[in-house]
């Protein structure tokens, strides 16, 4: 951590009576009381989800949101951020998460928080960060107690990392414990997706012994209960396993297949990369094009790229930037950079360097390294008539640097 967080870190610490007692930033909400059962709507529309009716339950979620449910604006921004029944959407999803927060929502506070303390969604704001962790403590250990298994997991995420709070590894052991407690009992009930989250425990050894045999084993278990990210993270357990691999993907499939058709962009997606795996790339293009047509510009890319020019290739490339340009806007930082790189090259319209360099510093505030270090670069070079600014350029490198780009480091320090 920085030396100025760490000094907003103590600050608020001192504020609070020291490190054991963590109270929430200032804020317009009282003090946390134990958290209420999620609304009846909330509840009709998970069940609305589990049948596929994906936007009647974004619609029902949308309502309880509006009327002060933390728990609703949490599944909401879940369903914008992956289009689920609804159109996607990463600022409006954090803008949510931020809304959930406010109604005293301990998950979406810690959700929120790691977004500005690791640049997903946006640059990295220390300050936020460390206010929304600080704000989803007290919170968490309210959930937690009231039998909040995301709320005991999510606890322990935060007492482990030690970001924006100090770490305490004996409170983070003891919410994994209640954590895997409560999923056990989830999972026993027959709730898949239980299921795979003990066995993330498993395998990391959070709450419950280390154990790789019953990870896979819960694994299993999830998947066959209707879990797809279980049978996702089955078939990585047996990659070395050609025939587990397989088996583990041609069940992902089948159980992203419906909610594909319902119109759940996410299921597609999934769907597409693992017929990618198990089919490669001519099995898997009819995946690709059912994830294309719902509006995925990764899988429009994949189809334009197996095409040999044609007419069918210039429409998958025109509907991939269209698609992509629309997910630029809805605040996705690498489909932005991709533009800027598709404008650069002109490779599908012509090429354009002043909305390159429009696109390229969207994706670079949005917290895409690959942005940033190709605005760096424009700008370094003058490329397409684009004036050369070596201060702008520097601060470009410098970002790329902050979001893991080696090569902007490096040229960061060049005079």
């Amino acid at each position: 951590m920085k030396a100025a967080g760490i000094r907003l870190l103590l600050a608020g610490l001192a504020a609070c009576g020291g490190a054991q007692t963590v109270e929430p930033a200032a804020s317009s909400a009282s003090a946390p009381t134990v958290p209420a059962a999620p609304p009846a709507s909330v509840l009709e529309a998970l069940e609305l989800e589990r049948s596929y009716e994906f936007a009647k339950a974004a619609a029902l979620l949308e309502g309880a949101c509006s009327s002060g449910s933390g728990d609703a604006c949490r599944q909401l921004s879940r369903f914008v951020r992956g289009g689920v029944g609804i159109e996607r959407n990463a600022i409006r999803a954090l803008e949510l998460e931020q809304q959930a927060c406010d109604h005293g929502d301990g998950v979406a506070c810690a959700m929120m928080a790691e977004r500005y303390w690791t640049a997903d969604t946006v640059y990295a704001d220390e300050k936020k960060a460390i206010a929304a962790y600080l704000r989803s403590v007290p919170l968490l250990e309210k959930g937690c107690q009231a039998g909040r298994a995301e709320d005991c997991s999510r606890l322990g995420v935060v007492f482990t990392n030690g970001w924006g709070v100090l770490a305490d590894l004996t409170r983070a052991e003891a919410a994994n414990r209640r954590a895997a407690e409560l999923l056990k009992k989830a999972c026993d009930d027959g709730d898949g997706a239980a299921c795979g989250q003990l066995a993330r425990a498993h395998a990391r050894g959070r709450g419950v012994s280390k154990d790789l045999g019953a990870s896979a084993a819960l694994f299993e278990r999830g998947c066959a209960q209707g879990s797809a990210t279980s049978c996702r993270e089955l078939g990585v357990l047996g990659d070395k396993d050609s025939s587990q691999k397989a088996k583990s993907a041609g069940k992902e499939i089948a159980l992203l297949e419906k909610p594909c058709e319902k119109g759940s962009h996410e299921a597609c997606v999934a769907m597409a990369l693992a017929a990618s795996q198990l089919l490669g790339a001519v099995g898997a293009e009819p995946y690709h094009r059912k994830a294309c047509d719902g509006g995925s510009s990764h899988s429009c890319r994949e189809l334009a790229r197996g095409k040999d020019g044609g007419k069918d290739g210039a429409a998958l490339k025109m509907r991939a930037l269209e698609l992509t340009t629309k997910s630029c806007e809805a605040g996705d930082g690498v489909d932005c950079g991709l533009l800027g790189v598709a404008y650069i090259k002109g490779d599908v319209t012509k090429s354009d360097a002043k909305k390159a360099q429009q696109f390229l510093e969207r994706g670079c505030s949005l917290a895409d390294a690959a942005s940033c270090l190709g605005l760096a670069e424009q700008l370094a070079e003058g490329r397409g008539g684009i004036a050369k600014n070596a201060e702008a350029a520097r601060a470009a490198f410098e970002k790329a640097c902050k979001l893991g780009k080696l090569q902007g480091c490096e040229k960061s320090t060049k005079k």
